[in-house]
């Protein structure tokens, strides 16, 4: 008898683990006036690409840049940075004020300009991380430290020195 009901405990527990919906939500949108939105499709409106857009680097270089590139687009008071998935956070010289489009999950399309958007973080991508602790984890999708639940950051190969 109490096999039989563990083997249902099981079987239900299973049922309710293989169909539970999962989130899907892959890129989350910060506005300036505090709205948060966890989107699955985000796009560049006006472009001739909808997930590419266009800026000038640190060094003056017209510079292409796709979301399958970028972990993060952050707008700061000191300007806008992007953070990608090779070579961690980078200063933008200038950039348009770019719209995007993306549904609010209500039905609604929505046209945010970059200028009211705090950050957009895109989860999907998995890159080379490291703790501030120093743990490494290579091609990862974590957004925290499974050690001690920090923050991972996209690691930056120009700063690592190799042992030869």
């Amino acid at each position: 008898m109490l096999r039989k009901a563990f083997i249902l405990i099981s079987f239900v527990f299973l049922n309710f683990v293989c169909f539970a919906k999962t989130s899907h939500n892959t890129i989350t949108i910060k506005l300036k006036n505090g709205e948060v939105y966890k989107v699955k499709k985000l796009e560049v409106r006006g472009g001739a690409e909808p997930d590419r857009f266009w800026y000038t680097d640190k060094d003056g270089f017209y510079v292409d840049v796709s979301f399958n590139d970028l972990i993060e687009i952050k707008n700061a008071k000191k300007g806008v940075f992007l953070v990608k998935i090779r070579t961690g956070a980078e200063k933008v010289k200038k950039i348009e004020n770019l719209k995007f489009r993306f549904n609010d999950g209500k039905g609604r399309d929505l046209d945010v300009p970059l200028s009211e958007i705090e950050y957009i973080k895109f989860t999907t991508h998995k890159c080379d991380k490291i703790c501030p602790l120093g743990h490494i984890f290579r091609n990862t999708d974590f957004i925290y430290c499974p050690y001690d639940g920090l923050l991972l950051k996209p690691l930056e190969t120009e700063k690592v020195e190799t042992i030869k």
